[in-house]
């Protein structure tokens, strides 16, 4: 029990140890460790320490109400108060998967990850749903870790569990993952015959949230091959058919860079100054400021483009992210003529690429310093069709940020 104790314990102690005493997410991290130390020796059958319980709500109770983790934590502790293991498990496997779900909005994929994990230790073992759900999840946390090579095997996991118990979403989603781990390795060929496959599931399945899923992925291959206005179509037709906020974010956020591939940038910048504020999830919010970034580069606006990069640069995040932009702010660079700034940041940032694997931006950053990256592209005018599909998009966009 101690080995386990201390695996699901680590990302916990980990970002404790990185914070100031006096940071306002110290007392997150804090409730957190405590209160899983307690959720681990209740699944084990073992007495609470009375001090340990009460420390433990101490520490939710002087959470911030703005806290996004403090009513799942006060949850979990008010289930494990009552006892009886048998009939509480599920109400706190419940409690977990939302704490675990506000650890992803916060990009705290470790953590994330370890409380996925004692979802599965608390349910039943005969759940095959949960366990499905949960080895996605996980999936989705590790790939985000830029563990690619893991992330895959536990996608292909997933999906193997979720066949077994006939849960066809779960094997749609479980391939979309997969897609986006082979784009993230660099493979699109291979990564667009996994999309095409799965489309051909979803359309047979022909339930809106799966199919938008299969939409997103094919919108994302087309992106990188530069087919932007298939790009967009896809995109759209992804958004219309989901009903989850935080996927919506995400679809537009891609919607977004492909009207900067068209070099619609009014259109773009509306997108991307409403996610960088509101977003739910931080790596939206990430993205949609990189993307900011890059238009100014292009506009040339070098005050706006100076603000972008402080925001950037102070952002805490993990590595593969942090390459992004060294990567991003150097190709921003790059076209505005700063050939001295640019090349700094590219070094950077395929050094930090190189370190982590993150082969796509090995193979951007290496191909901007090698000057095959054009500081000025010709961009056909955007057809009527884009044009129309991009104003659809903006009405979708502003009446579910109402």
């Amino acid at each position: 029990m101690k080995a386990l104790t201390t695996s699901l314990l680590a990302p916990f102690i980990q970002e404790l140890s990185a914070l100031d005493s006096d940071d306002a997410m110290t007392s997150e991290w804090a409730a957190g460790l405590s209160i899983m130390r307690l959720v681990d020796a209740w699944r084990m059958g073992e007495p609470l320490s009375a001090w340990g319980f009460r420390q433990a709500q101490l520490l939710v109770r002087e959470l911030s109400d703005e806290s996004r983790v403090k009513v799942p934590l006060g949850k979990i502790l008010e289930t494990v108060e009552q006892g009886d293991r048998a009939r509480s498990s599920r109400q706190v496997a419940r409690a977990l998967w939302r704490y675990a779900r506000m650890l992803e909005l916060a990009s705290s994929w470790g953590a994330a990850i370890e409380v996925y994990r004692m979802v599965l230790l608390v349910s039943d073992p005969d759940d095959e749903f949960r366990r499905t759900r949960c080895a996605i999840r996980i999936a989705f946390c590790v790939r985000w870790s830029n563990r690619l090579s893991e992330a895959l095997a536990h996608y292909r996991i997933a999906e193997r569990l979720a066949r077994a118990c006939r849960d066809l979403e779960g094997v749609v989603w479980a391939r979309c993952g997969r897609v986006s781990v082979l784009l993230g390795k660099g493979n699109v060929p291979l990564a667009a015959r996994v999309a095409d496959r799965t489309n051909a599931i979803a359309e047979r399945y022909d339930v809106d949230r799966v199919r938008s899923r299969a939409y997103h992925s094919a919108a994302t291959i087309a992106y990188l091959r530069n087919e932007f206005e298939t790009s967009l179509s896809l995109g759209h037709n992804a958004l219309v058919l989901t009903r989850n906020p935080r996927e919506k974010e995400r679809i537009l956020c891609d919607i977004g860079a492909a009207m900067v591939g068209l070099h619609m940038f009014e259109q773009a910048r509306r997108i991307f100054d409403m996610l960088a504020a509101t977003a739910h999830q931080q790596t939206t919010r990430w993205g949609a400021m990189l993307y900011l970034l890059e238009i100014e580069s292009y506009s040339g606006t070098a005050d706006e483009l100076l603000r972008y990069e402080r925001m950037i640069l102070a952002s805490r995040v993990p590595p593969a992210q942090r390459a992004m932009a060294l990567v991003n702010l150097g190709e921003a660079y790059q076209r505005m003529g700063r050939d001295e700034i640019a090349r700094e940041y590219l070094q950077q940032g395929l050094a930090l690429a190189v370190e982590h694997g993150v082969s796509w931006f090995v193979i951007q950053a290496e191909k901007a310093l090698s000057g095959r990256t054009p500081k000025t592209i010709s961009v056909p005018p955007a057809t009527a069709d884009a044009n129309e599909m991009a104003w659809k998009i903006q009405e979708l966009a502003s009446s579910g940020s109402k």
